[in-house]
């Protein structure tokens, strides 16, 4: 089967030559979590707060990546009020929008009523300190997220949104006959890995925000 080159394949393409640049690995931000409980194969984790810049677009669940990407991309390339570039976390996240993102790292995908979908990227721990410039674009926003507590399950293989709407129904199922833990808002698909590293070797997550 060809492979198509998407607008978010390149952005994954750029982030993993950001990462491997001078050919040492260097690591990539994430916000910062403690895990504090688990069962099965689900993780429960204290998250750290962090900004994100997003956008609302309308269309397939599988197509939202790459609606988003540019205008997202541009942001953090230097569009913005103090034409600040800005270093690029992981992971590529995705939840319906309309719902609280609960989310750690660099893109996030949501959806947002009927086809719409919030697509954002995490910002830099920095930004915990000091506000994230303006965007240009009257399409972004930037948000505060504030620390939470989320329910985990991780898994490698593929970004079809079928292995990720099997995850996701094994970790609400989980949650649904845990009595401890109770779900909140929407949950989130999380992509760690740049295109060309193995398909079975790809960290991915879907994860969802929770109480007890």
């Amino acid at each position: 089967m060809p492979i198509h080159m998407t607008r978010m394949t390149k952005f994954l393409q750029v982030l993993t030559l950001i990462v491997l640049s001078g050919g040492a690995l260097m690591a990539v931000d994430e916000p910062k979590f403690q895990v504090i409980d688990k069962f099965a194969d689900i993780e429960i984790r204290k998250v750290s707060g962090f900004w994100l810049v997003e956008i609302v677009v309308e269309g397939e669940e599988k197509e939202a990546g790459n609606l988003a990407f540019r205008p997202l991309f541009k942001y953090i390339s230097g569009e913005n009020v103090r034409a600040e570039k800005i270093a690029m976390t992981a992971p590529v996240n995705q939840q319906p929008s309309g719902e609280t993102i609960a989310m750690t790292a660099p893109v996030n995908q949501s959806q947002a009523g009927d086809r719409k979908y919030a697509v954002s990227f995490v910002l830099p721990e920095e930004f915990n300190s000091r506000l994230p410039p303006q965007p240009l674009d009257a399409r972004l926003r930037l948000r505060q997220v504030p620390a939470r507590t989320v329910a985990v399950i991780r898994y490698r293989g593929t970004w079809s949104t079928e292995n990720m709407v099997e995850k996701r129904e094994v970790l609400l199922s989980a949650l649904r006959t845990n009595a401890k833990w109770k779900v909140r808002g929407a949950p989130v698909w999380s992509r760690f890995d740049p295109p060309f590293m193995p398909w079975f070797l790809r960290r991915n997550e879907v994860q969802v925000e929770v109480s007890q």
